[in-house]
C-alpha cells in the first residue's frame, strides 16, 4: 500500500499510495515536515485533487487516511497517529519488523546517538 519514491530536492523520499474510493484512483504522498513541537507528528498527507495537490481536509482525504489507518492497524498492528515519518518509511520500504522496534522503543534514526562514557577503573589500594 506504501510505496518509497524520490522527492526533488529533499532527502526524504515520499511515501506514495494508490487508492480507489469512490470508483476512482486517487494519489495521496505522505511527505517529512519538521514537528511543530517536541512530540506532534513529523509528515503531512497530500492527495491529488481535482489535479491540483491538496492537504486540506475533506471527504477524500479522510477516506484515503482511514483506509491507510486500517491497513497499518491490519498488517503492523500500529495506529497511524503513533508513526514517524522515519517509521512510515521503513514500513513502505517492506521493513516492518524494524519499524514495529523503533515504534515500540521510541527511537528516530535522525537523533544523535550519545556514546555512553566508559566506567572509570577503581583500583583497589
Amino acid at each position: 500500500m506504501l510505496e518509497a519514491v524520490p522527492n526533488p530536492g529533499t532527502s526524504f523520499p515520499r511515501l506514495h499510495t494508490r487508492q480507489r474510493i469512490y470508483r476512482e484512483w486517487v494519489e495521496a504522498w505522505i511527505v517529512h515536515k519538521a514537528p511543530e513541537r517536541v512530540g506532534s507528528i513529523d509528515w503531512e498527507l497530500w492527495i491529488k485533487r481535482n489535479g491540483a495537490f491538496s492537504r486540506s481536509k475533506c471527504q477524500l482525504r479522510l477516506a484515503v487516511e482511514s483506509r491507510l489507518r486500517s491497513w497499518l492497524l491490519r498488517e503492523c498492528r500500529v495506529p497511524l497517529s503513533t508513526l514517524t515519518y522515519d517509521e512510515l518509511r521503513l514500513i513502505a520500504e517492506g521493513k516492518r519488523e524494524e519499524a514495529r522496534h523503533l515504534h515500540s522503543h521510541g527511537r528516530s534514526l535522525l537523533m544523535h546517538r550519545i556514546e555512553p562514557q566508559p566506567i572509570p577503573h577503581i583500583s583497589a589500594a
